[in-house]
């Protein structure tokens, strides 16, 4: 019901954007699923498992991520993190926080952040 509303406002644009990352065997080793609505993506979530961080492969799917929102003249990637997972990751890509909530969980801030491209 609320994209009846939404559309008679707006044109409705949704889509899933899935990146998937394998290793040289083929087996799967991380990715990001993100949503594009409008002008905007929300990265939902961005996952690499232990063996494959550190390598540079969060920061190419995140690229490529920006390539695919440049391409479907996206202008606002936006995304939630808490202080223990990736801060200061999406910061060194020209992410910036506009919200913090506290105690999310309990003892932990969660960071909003944005990039405008």
């Amino acid at each position: 019901m609320e994209w009846k509303f939404n559309g008679s406002n707006i044109p409705i644009v949704f889509e899933r954007i899935n990146l998937i990352l394998k290793d040289d065997s083929g087996k799967v080793c991380g990715g990001l699923l993100a949503n594009h609505y409008w002008n905007c993506i929300l990265i939902d979530i961005l996952w690499l498992e232990e063996a494959s961080r550190k390598q540079g492969f969060g920061k190419k799917l995140m690229l490529e991520l920006e390539r695919i929102a440049k391409e479907k003249g996206v202008t606002l990637i936006h995304l939630d993190t808490h202080e223990f997972q990736a801060p200061k990751f999406y910061e060194k890509l020209g992410y910036e926080v506009f919200g913090v909530l506290e105690d999310a969980p309990l003892g932990y801030k969660r960071f909003y952040m944005k990039k405008e491209l």
